[in-house]
């Protein structure tokens, strides 16, 4: 939102208008710097600044909160807003980047159906179909359903995905 001055005459001293500024939106520094131009063109006295105020001038304590997650529970990196997903158990709106992600690949049908199909059908080797998923589910869901477990401090550091296992 761009800055938007206004002035009014206020009242007149020495048969002088002095002006009272208002700066509305944006960033009050910028208002400021146009203020005091403004002033100065008109030949009148420059407005103090405002003192910056830095997030890490307001830190009474040096030490620093712990953090229990090095990305914490994401994977943004850099990204102002990710789009939701809906997850799979419970229908919650989580943000994409920190949804569980579970990629499944199984039968249409299952395996008695299978038998049935196959032994009706007229081809010798006839491969069905199978469905691919991918299913998202909000953390809550996959702890509950042991998708996902929770891990000691030590293990939380290991970043590469476990043992895949081969039926």
């Amino acid at each position: 939102m761009a800055t938007r001055q206004t002035a009014k005459a206020a009242k007149k001293k020495n048969g002088e208008a002095i002006f009272c500024w208002r700066v509305r939106g944006g960033s009050s520094q910028k208002g400021l710097a146009n203020i005091n131009k403004a002033l100065l063109e008109r030949g009148l006295a420059r407005l103090p600044a405002r003192p910056r105020i830095d997030s890490r001038s307001l830190k009474t304590d040096t030490k620093e909160m712990t953090v229990k997650r090095r990305a914490h529970g994401r994977n943004k990196k850099g990204r102002g807003h990710v789009h939701r997903v809906r997850c799979a158990s419970t229908g919650k709106a989580i943000p994409k980047d920190k949804a569980i992600k579970r990629f499944v690949v199984r039968n249409i049908v299952d395996a008695s159906s299978m038998r049935d199909i196959r032994d009706a059908s007229a081809y010798e080797s006839y491969a069905l179909p199978k469905l691919y998923i991918k299913q998202y589910y909000c953390i809550e869901a996959a702890v509950h359903q042991r998708i996902v477990r929770s891990r000691s401090r030590t293990d939380r550091r290991i970043r590469e995905p476990p043992q895949r296992f081969r039926r």
